[in-house]
């Protein structure tokens, strides 16, 4: 500390530069002195220190770096050793870290450029020059930037060196000081065009420099390494021009889009895969690594086409045109056809609906191409799916892209790619698909029926199945359903005769997931804008008087399922999959599925009889929304409800901490149906008070969600003054202790914030208890910890009753 040790940066390096030490030459006082001076500024970013002597030794340490500068210059001379240079090196980036400013740095910087040309430096110069220019206050020193620049331009040649050389070890350290110049500073690279020609020279030539780093000869992590640290560059540069003002942001389009097209035709080469034994050679985590790298071009040609438009569309028609154009004797390498199609998938998301000038000449093109690889027909599926949306506004391309994907599910090896582009186009373009569903229909049952595709697969047909046939009739639905379901209707009705066995649970869980998926998709009744999951959508559009398909094949599972539950009512795999086929056929429903109100309900109770399932209380809470003020089902959703309380507490026991998924989704069934339906609890026989008091051993829970669903439920009985008054009076002093102790330290900080809902329910209605119990805890010795006082307990019950 400077008060301990006045300008000990100076006496320290006033000692070592005296000769008269024993033992020590001037080269070992040289690397002792720069190896002190190289930990003080690291020392001052790791040790603690209060925020005045932090601010007291900053001052100190910045008072004496320009003595630090002098010295680590005066050793960076050519016949210095170059070990010492080296060290020296370190020691600057170790004082550049702790903020010496790059004004102040400028002269020596210059002279660390030097040492990149030596092969036995170039690694640490490179760090120090990353210091430099990555560091955050950089950015704040232009005119210094401005004169240090063009070194990084000189660097050109020897980048072109090393990567004609293939010396990898020092291309990767230029690509990573490259990238981090114009990263930090690309903002000033942008204004830099706009201004004097020199700075416009070098600016542009550090941008094409990044632009060479990312077209590095070669195949990513098979060849080289360095590609992809300088897409995000390109990112930032993006982000600079689009803020800019609108009359710069013309200008700055008429620079970059040449260089964002050059960048377009190098991420085309750069994402094609490498020839097939080259790439059957690679590890599993050179593939993962190759793999998130054309991800991340991927992600880069959505922020190309921003600057682009028209151009991008312009140049993807033109190679997907020469592409489908070749003769029958020229064979189109597929790598190549592969990474357009790759690529045009990217930019779906950014193209507007109404475009019609490029996208169907480029669909066109897609049709006309010889699809002879497996990879290259599941990209193509896979960007014929990102594009359902688009089909929604221009159906006549359905014509066109419909056989390729259905001709794909016949194909195991890219099922999957043709299954989720089947499921894309037929959720977004149902108001378009009477024409294609007996074609549709047909191929998905064959697929499925076919034995080749992995359960995902055959699901998420029966998706598309559901989703195709919405736009049909009823009872033009159920001619292609009874179908389809019956051999799998008859295979469940099989599997519930049989005793458990781990294939038959397989058989069970893949159909009732089929049924699921089919339930939450095929709405003849279906709305836009809703979510295809739940099936729980927005505004109606069409009507019918006649019974929904899910309805009329709901009635034929119920008893399969009740027969499925008493085989396998311990196995919660599959109670909660027979829950979510309920979920979503009630999502789908909705008011329709009244008439099986009595049988769901049965079924719960069945599904709820032997193991506690968080899924069965979701449902159960479903229904009690949709109908428990409903006078015709009151009995029914009675009975339900006061089953589900009995088993719950069951359940629960001694020892509700093991089963706290089940309390907390308990809680939520009882928040909400206080809340918009409180009378309810009068026609039911579950003890209110037994309910109260769950919800106080919730809250000494550590969970979270736990304690907030069970801080709900307290809170909404509260509320209901004076219909739950007793149970609260007759609990308060319980409730009050668990809040107390939770506050006091039983509980973790996390669980606390809901409970200061339940204080304020509390001093709202029942004020005069509220202050007559914090009276009584006031005055208990040591509660609720020993750490608070009286004074300070009196003082926070002040605060409590101040809370309305």
């Amino acid at each position: 500390m400077p008060n301990l040790w006045p300008n000990a940066v100076e006496n320290i390096m006033y000692t070592f530069q005296r000769e008269d030490i024993p033992n020590m030459g001037p080269k070992e006082r040289c690397i002792t002195l720069l190896e002190i001076l190289l930990v003080l500024p690291e020392e001052f970013g790791t040790m603690y220190f209060n925020k005045m002597q932090r601010g007291i030794l900053r001052n100190t340490l910045e008072k004496d770096s320009p003595q630090v500068l002098t010295l680590i210059q005066s050793v960076l001379i050519p016949d210095t050793p170059l070990d010492i240079v080296d060290l020296a090196l370190k020691c600057l980036s170790s004082w550049m870290q702790f903020g010496v400013s790059l004004l102040e740095a400028e002269p020596i910087i210059q002279e660390v450029f030097k040492g990149i040309h030596n092969e036995c430096l170039f690694d640490t110069t490179v760090d120090v020059l990353i210091t430099v220019f990555g560091h955050p206050e950089s950015s704040k020193y232009s005119n210094t930037l401005v004169k240090l620049l063009p070194k990084i331009v000189d660097l050109q040649p020897l980048l072109h060196q090393v990567i004609q050389s293939q010396d990898m070890d020092r291309c990767q350290g230029l690509c990573r000081l490259i990238v981090t110049v114009a990263e930090t500073h690309s903002e000033l690279l942008v204004i830099s065009v706009m201004s004097s020609e020199e700075r416009r020279s070098c600016a542009l030539t550090i941008v094409h420099m990044v632009l060479v780093l990312t077209d590095m000869p070669g195949a990513f992590s098979v060849d080289e390494t360095c590609s992809d640290l300088a897409l995000g560059f390109w990112y930032i540069l993006y982000e600079d021009i689009v803020s800019s003002n609108p009359a710069q942001y013309q200008t700055y389009l008429q620079i970059f889009q040449p260089v964002y097209l050059t960048l377009l035709r190098a991420l085309i080469r750069k994402v094609q895969y490498p020839d097939e034994e080259i790439y059957n050679s690679m590890s599993q985590e050179e593939k993962e690594q190759f793999r998130c790298y054309r991800q991340d071009i991927y992600d880069t040609v959505m922020y190309i086409f921003a600057i682009l438009r028209e151009l991008l569309l312009i140049e993807m028609s033109s190679k997907l045109t020469q592409l489908a154009g070749r003769l029958p004797n020229q064979q189109v390498k597929w790598q190549e056809a592969e990474a357009v199609v790759f690529l045009f998938g990217a930019i779906s998301e950014n193209l507007e609906y109404e475009e019609n000038t490029y996208l169907p000449h480029l669909f066109d093109s897609l049709s006309k191409l010889k699809l002879y690889n497996t990879t290259l027909i599941s990209t193509t599926l896979q960007s014929i799916g990102a594009y359902s949306e688009w089909f929604s506004e221009h159906p006549a391309i359905l014509v066109t892209i419909l056989p390729h994907i259905l001709q794909g599910l016949y194909n195991p090896e890219v099922a999957t790619a043709a299954s989720m582009a089947l499921r894309d186009v037929v959720r977004d373009n149902r108001d378009h698909l009477k024409p294609f569903v007996s074609e549709i229909i047909s191929t998905c049952q064959t697929a499925i029926n076919s034995g080749t595709l992995k359960c995902r697969e055959c699901v998420r047909l029966m998706s598309c199945v559901g989703f195709s046939l919405s736009p049909l009739a009823t009872v033009d639905s159920m001619k292609y359903l009874n179908i389809i379901l019956l051999p799998h209707l008859q295979q469940l009705h099989l599997l519930a005769t049989q005793q458990p066995s781990s294939t038959g649970k397989a058989g069970i869980l893949m159909r009732l997931e089929m049924f699921s998926w089919l339930f939450s998709s095929l709405d003849t009744r279906y709305r836009e804008g809703g979510d295809e999951q739940t099936g729980e959508d927005a505004v109606v559009s069409k009507e019918t008087s006649e019974p929904q398909p899910v309805f009329l094949i709901l009635t034929q599972t119920l008893p399969i399922m009740a027969a499925l539950t008493q085989v396998w009512k311990t196995d919660i795999g599959i109670i909660d999959s027979i829950c979510e086929v309920l979920k979503r056929a009630i999502g789908t429903l909705l008011d329709d599925i009244q008439p099986l109100i009595h049988d769901v309900s049965h079924l719960i109770v069945q599904l709820y009889s032997e193991i506690p399932s968080s899924a069965v209380l979701d449902i159960t809470k479903k229904l009690i929304v949709l109908f428990g003020k409903d006078a015709e089902h009151k009995t029914t959703i009675s009975s339900l409800f006061d089953s589900v309380c009995s088993k719950t507490q069951q359940y629960l026991g001694s020892d509700p901490q093991e089963r706290t998924d089940i309390l907390e989704q308990f809680m939520m069934i009882l928040a909400q149906v206080m809340k918009k339906n409180s009378s309810f609890f009068l026609d039911s026989s579950c003890d209110m008070t037994l309910l109260f008091q769950t919800g106080i051993i919730g809250l000494g829970l550590p969970e979270k969600l736990t304690v907030k669903s069970s801080c709900s439920f307290l809170t909404e009985v509260i509320n209901r003054n004076p219909f739950a008054k007793e149970v609260v009076i007759t609990n308060i002093e319980a409730l009050l202790d668990r809040v107390f102790r939770a506050i006091g330290g039983e509980s973790p900080r996390f669980v606390l914030d809901p409970m200061v809902d339940i204080l304020v329910a509390l001093n709202k209605h029942y004020f005069d208890y509220l202050a007559k119990w914090l009276i009584f805890f006031v005055q208990q010795d040591g509660f609720p910890t020993s750490r608070v006082t009286v004074k300070e307990k009196e003082l926070f019950s002040k605060t409590i009753l101040k809370l309305r």
